[in-house]
C-alpha cells in the first residue's frame, strides 16, 4: 500500500519535494497545461525550470524508487562483484548494495524496466532500481571498474564449459522440444550467459564503431562478423551448440516472432547502450542450417550532422556546398555500407535547415 501511495503522488510534486523548481514556476506550469493540455513535464522542460534528465529522475521517484547520490557512496567489493563491468556499462547501471537478498542498482534511465528483469536473469538475484543520473553512472563506473575488463573471450571460454562444442541434445538443454515450443525459446534466450554474450557482442560492434553484424551459421560452425568502414572482420566463433539461443535471445530483444524460423522477418528498435543512442534494423533469413541474422547499427550519438565536420577536401567541400545551395537540381552520393552517405546528406539538409526554408524528405529506411 506505501508504495501505491508513493507511486500515485503527482510530478509537480515530487519536483518542488527535489528542489527543482519552485511552487511559483509549479503553477505556472499547471496553468499552461490547462491552457494546452501538453504534459507537464514537457511544459517545464520548454520554459527553462528544468532539463529533461530531472523529469526523467523524478518519475523514477513517483514509480516508488530511491534515490541515490553515487558521488557520496562507497561501494562494497563483494556488492560490485555482483554484475561484470560490461554488464553494468552494457545497461548504464551501478549496484549499490544489497538489502535482505535484493540487489539495489542506480539507474541513469529508471524509466527502462526490462534492465530489472534483464539484471534478475543475469544475476540470479531481485533486483530493484534506485534513481540517478548518466553523469554520475558514468563516474562510478570508471571509479569501481577501471581494473576490470571482460571479453567476449572470456564469456565464450565460459559458455564454451557449459554447452560444449556440439550441437546440443534436447536432453542437453534440459527441456522438452525446444526447438518446437516458443515458450522454452524464450527461456533459452533469457538464459544470463546468452545475455551477458549478446551484449559483449553490441558493445564490441560499437566500440568498433561497426555499421552491422553478421551472425551467420554453416553445417559445423557459428560466428560473428562486424562490418567496419565497409570491410567485414570476424570477432568470434561462438560454439554452433549456442547458435539457437543467441538467435531466440536476439528475435526477444528486436519483438520478433521467435517461433518463426522458416520466413524472413524484419525488425527496427532503439536501444540505449552506456551514453549512445542506437537505432538498429534486424533482418533474419532461414538457410540450410539455421537463421542468418544482420543487424544494421546506427549510433545517433556518433553520427556527426556539420558538414564542415565530414572531412571533405577544400575543393569538394566548396563544390557540395556550392550545389546544395542551387534551388532544383539533383545530387546523388553513393558509395558501400557504412561510407557515410546518409551523414553526408544528413548535414547538407542541416546546412539548408532555416525558419524561411520547408523541407520534406522521402527516405525508406528513416535513419535519423
Amino acid at each position: 500500500m506505501a508504495l501505491a501511495a508513493r507511486t500515485s503522488r503527482p510530478l509537480g510534486e515530487v519536483l518542488v519535494e527535489q528542489g527543482v523548481i519552485t511552487p511559483i514556476q509549479l503553477d505556472e506550469g499547471l496553468q499552461r497545461q490547462r491552457l494546452t493540455g501538453d504534459m507537464l513535464g514537457r511544459i517545464l522542460v520548454s520554459l527553462g525550470y528544468c532539463e529533461e534528465q530531472d523529469i526523467i529522475e523524478a518519475l523514477g521517484v513517483q514509480q516508488g524508487m530511491d534515490r541515490v547520490d553515487l558521488t557520496k557512496l562507497s561501494i562494497a567489493d563483494e556488492v560490485i562483484r555482483t554484475v561484470s563491468g560490461d554488464v553494468a556499462k552494457f545497461y548504464n547501471i551501478i549496484p549499490v548494495r544489497i538489502v535482505m537478498g535484493e540487489l539495489v542498482v542506480a539507474m541513469a534511465d529508471p524509466l527502462n524496466l526490462q534492465i530489472l528483469d534483464d539484471l534478475r536473469q543475469i544475476t540470479g538475484m531481485e533486483v530493484r532500481g534506485a534513481v540517478s543520473n548518466p553523469e554520475d553512472v558514468q563516474a562510478s563506473w570508471k571509479k569501481n571498474y577501471a581494473f576490470e575488463a571482460e571479453s567476449i573471450g572470456k564469456m565464450l571460454d565460459e559458455l564454451k564449459e557449459k554447452v560444449g562444442e556440439a550441437e546440443l541434445s534436447l536432453e542437453e538443454l534440459g527441456m522438452q522440444e525446444v526447438i518446437g515450443d516458443t515458450e522454452n525459446l524464450i527461456e533459452l534466450a533469457q538464459q544470463p550467459e546468452v545475455i551477458k554474450i549478446v551484449n559483449l557482442i553490441f558493445l564490441t560492434a560499437i566500440q568498433k564503431r561497426a555499421s552491422d553484424i553478421h551472425f551467420e551459421v554453416y553445417e559445423d560452425d557459428f560466428r560473428v562478423r562486424i562490418r567496419v568502414d565497409g570491410v567485414l572482420q570476424e570477432t568470434v566463433r561462438p560454439p554452433k551448440a549456442a547458435c539457437v539461443a543467441i538467435t531466440s535471445r536476439i528475435k526477444v530483444i528486436c519483438n520478433m516472432d521467435i517461433g518463426e524460423r522458416r520466413l524472413p522477418q524484419d525488425a527496427r528498435i532503439e536501444l540505449k547502450i552506456g551514453d549512445s543512442v542506437i537505432d538498429i534494423r534486424v533482418s533474419t533469413l532461414p538457410t540450410l542450417y539455421g537463421e542468418y541474422v544482420v543487424m544494421r547499427i546506427l549510433d545517433r550519438t556518433a553520427v556527426r550532422i556539420d558538414l564542415n565536420q565530414l572531412g571533405l577536401g577544400g575543393a569538394v567541400f566548396k563544390h557540395v556546398n556550392k550545389t546544395i545551395q542551387k534551388p532544383n537540381g539533383i545530387m546523388l552520393v553513393t558509395g558501400p555500407t557504412g561510407s557515410g552517405k546518409t551523414t553526408t546528406l544528413y548535414a547538407c539538409l542541416n546546412v539548408l535547415n532555416k525558419p524561411d526554408v520547408k523541407i520534406i524528405t522521402t527516405e525508406d529506411p528513416v535513419e535519423l
